[in-house]
């Protein structure tokens, strides 16, 4: 269960680091000094965005009521 949510937390952070990305190089243009403001942003919303979807898909797949795999 928690590499299913995992994998999906992943790409659902992938996809708004990407948006957040395209958004501020298309539209702010950032300079070389406050670019690293930006990447520091870029990450901050992918380490966000993978934790809540981390925690929302694993409470969805156990809601389910899918059991956990047997080692």
């Amino acid at each position: 269960m928690i590499r299913r949510a995992t994998l999906a937390a992943r790409v659902a952070a992938a996809l708004a680091a990407g948006i957040v990305a395209a958004v501020i190089f298309t539209m702010v243009a950032p300079g070389p000094r406050s670019l690293i403001v930006w990447l520091v942003l870029i990450g901050a919303v992918y380490y966000f965005v993978f934790k809540l979807a981390q925690r929302v898909s694993f409470e969805a797949i156990r809601a389910r009521g899918v059991p956990p795999p047997e080692d």
